[in-house]
């Protein structure tokens, strides 16, 4: 499988996971997505075929991801403002070592669903 490397994110969120999704859950992806590279096997990306390590995305793209599974609703998890809010006015921190160990035990258990998917992805948790 090969994904323009603009739509990789999105493609991988919405292929893994279906709304509802509990806010929780969805503030792990968008730290996984905002605050750890990830790992691809050489191919993944059609634009970018021999990328292997994609960094971690910003805030806003990571909301727009989130965004895309309510796409076809009027819910209010459908506006990318609404994740981006959430995870500032949690006061999230800006690196996966600032984060409380339960928090990273579900980004831990929220990777493990996303590297399901097919492009066979590995978010990489700790600094490298």
């Amino acid at each position: 499988m090969s994904v323009n490397s603009a739509d990789f994110h999105v493609t991988m969120v919405k292929d893994m996971l279906q709304p509802p999704l509990p806010d929780d859950e969805a503030l792990a992806v968008m730290g996984l997505l905002h605050l750890c590279p990830l790992e691809v096997p050489a191919g993944t990306l059609s634009d970018a075929p021999d990328a292997r390590l994609l960094e971690p995305i910003t805030q806003r793209h990571a909301a727009q991801c989130l965004a895309s599974l309510w796409k076809d609703t009027t819910a209010e998890q459908s506006q990318p403002s609404f994740w981006y809010n959430l995870w500032n006015d949690s006061k999230m921190p800006e690196t996966v070592e600032e984060l409380p160990t339960a928090y990273l035990k579900k980004l831990e258990h929220m990777a493990k669903i996303l590297e399901k998917h097919a492009t066979k992805p590995r978010f990489l948790l700790t600094t490298l």
